[in-house]
């Protein structure tokens, strides 16, 4: 007697083989390099939602979770000097953040230094784009930490004080 699948889970991975040979089929090497069609990620983002609304599963129509406001910590505007010197502080142990000018987490990581963002070392990945790819930056905001270690997202000025040693005050 053969095994028995559900329908569901048979749906599922041919709904995932076609979206894979639909993304394979948009991905190009030339010259060493791989490339993608540029309005591919956005085709590939909206194909993908169709597959998974298909499959009407619980989770199909659910937001993507994002950090709620009242979870970050805001710069009080009367701190700026504490976190000017807790942002030079990160940048001479060697703190190095990657993102771009048009990431809306960057920009909300930005925004809980406030003012003091100037103090911090700032890469832009779509103007060192070779460096991005060196140090394989696979999403923004980036933090490396001069051990190597790297870590993504909109990250609390509290764990980089954990981390580093840099002094947070003002809380």
């Amino acid at each position: 007697m053969g095994v028995r699948v559900p329908f569901i889970k048979v749906a599922i991975a041919l709904a995932c083989a076609l979206f894979l040979s639909y993304v394979l089929g948009n991905i190009v090497f030339e010259s060493g390099t791989f490339s993608v069609r540029q309005d591919f990620i956005k085709e590939a983002a909206s194909t993908w939602a169709k597959i998974i609304s298909l499959t009407k599963l619980p989770f199909a129509n659910s937001p993507i979770p994002t950090p709620s406001p009242s979870s970050l910590s805001p710069v009080p505007t009367t701190s700026l000097q504490v976190y000017s010197s807790f942002a030079s502080c990160l940048t001479q142990k060697g703190l190095v953040m990657y993102g771009t000018k048009t990431c809306p987490n960057c920009a909300k990581q930005k925004e809980l230094f406030g003012e003091s963002v100037s103090e911090l070392t700032l890469i832009d990945c779509d103007e060192d784009v070779a460096l991005c790819q060196e140090k394989n930056i696979r999403g923004y905001p980036t933090w490396e930490f001069p051990d190597g270690r790297m870590i993504s997202g909109v990250i609390p000025l509290e764990y980089f004080a954990q981390q580093t040693g840099c002094v947070l005050s003002g809380k």
